[in-house]
């Protein structure tokens, strides 16, 4: 935006207030109903929250904004030798040094996650660029030596990098931050394009595309969780069931949440409560699993919500439910809830089913 907010007022000076107006009604219009809604309930139209803390840096420094930068920069290094992988996170230890930081810093690492390259793979979730990252490389390499380069062309890098830094300054490393560096990696595409073609040889060029399409193919074809082709029968997303591709990426949860919700349809209730304390909960693959198996209408609504908005639950009458489910939460038996008093009738794994019936005998599967 900066990059493009300069270039519109070289070109167009005082009249860049037309495009300005124009660019800035289409996206309001199309936001509109964000907006709304996050003015409503969080007071801003951003929906900024200090309960979404745990995805920004507690503190930064530029010694903070250096250590982000060189992790999330070796997630787009990740070989299929774990040697080199292991020599990367050797140097990046040792240039941790001399910041005084520690590589898995939790104020600025997520969840206190110990700073770790994810194996090399075709996981959607935390697979890397490498091409394409060494090809940034290079286009600011051959961009410093080119000496009649544009300026324009300077600013756009300079933008881009400044980017990369504000990113690295504000949030938090994952392992999985790969995938929220995609927008810049297309918007380097253009620049890369633009410097490769007048600083190296035709030819050379166009091998650098054909290698980028090649390179793709197996991430597009035999990606991990949703395979185009694939050796074993029944295993792409033309063949496999829904409810198969639903627990693809957490097959170790399928178990656990076919039980539970054969529990709840078992009970005939439909009204349930959801209360969770797992910020990973899996609720949508539960969703999909109650409602493929019931034969009638079941609404399911989560309960003690603790968050900012927890106080839209005014606004619309209170459910109450007939069955109630508790993922990772301590809980005494009975439970009581809205003046009712629920006994636990069945656990698997971390979810736990309670119902109104007076005597429940409690089921443990073997997912517990």
């Amino acid at each position: 935006m900066l990059w493009l907010g300069f270039w519109s007022l070289r070109q167009w000076r005082w009249a860049i207030w037309r495009p300005i107006l124009a660019i800035g009604l289409v996206a309001v219009a199309l936001n509109s109903g964000h907006y709304a809604r996050n003015l409503d309930l969080f007071g801003n139209p951003l929906g900024l929250t200090p309960e979404e803390s745990y995805h920004a840096n507690q503190v930064i420094t530029p010694a903070v904004v250096l250590s982000n930068a060189m992790r999330n920069t070796s997630l787009h290094l990740i070989t299929p030798d774990k040697w080199v992988n292991a020599a990367i996170r050797v140097i990046i230890r040792i240039l941790h040094i001399p910041l005084g930081l520690d590589m898995s810093d939790p104020r600025t690492t997520f969840g206190g996650m110990e700073f770790r390259q994810p194996p090399f793979g075709t996981n959607e979730d935390s697979s890397g660029n490498m091409i394409h990252c060494l090809l940034v490389m290079l286009t600011c390499g051959l961009l410093w030596k080119w000496q009649q380069r544009p300026s324009i062309l300077v600013w756009y890098a300079v933008v881009m990098i400044s980017g990369f830094l504000l990113f690295c300054a504000t949030v938090v490393w994952m392992p999985w931050n790969s995938r929220l560096h995609t927008g810049l990696f297309l918007l380097w595409a253009p620049l890369i394009a633009i410097v490769l073609t007048r600083m190296l040889n035709p030819r050379l060029v166009t091998a650098s595309a054909a290698v980028l399409l090649l390179a793709a193919t197996p991430w597009v074809v035999q990606n991990e969780t949703r395979p185009l082709v694939s050796s074993k029968p029944g295993t792409t997303v033309f063949t496999m069931s829904r409810i198969d591709q639903l627990f693809r990426a957490r097959p170790e949860l399928r178990d656990e949440y076919q039980e539970t919700a054969a529990t709840l349809i078992g009970t005939g209730c439909d009204r349930i409560g959801l209360i969770s304390n797992d910020r990973d909960f899996w609720e949508y693959a539960l969703w999909i699993l109650i409602h493929n198996q019931a034969s009638h209408r079941i609404q399911l609504e989560h309960l003690n919500v603790a968050n900012i908005s927890s106080q839209l639950y005014t606004r619309i009458p209170p459910l109450a439910p007939c069955a109630i489910v508790t993922v990772a939460v301590e809980q005494p038996d009975p439970l009581n809830i809205q003046g009712q008093s629920y006994r636990q009738v069945a656990q698997n794994g971390s979810l736990r089913v309670l119902t109104l019936a007076p005597q429940g005998t409690v089921r443990r599967s073997r997912a517990e």
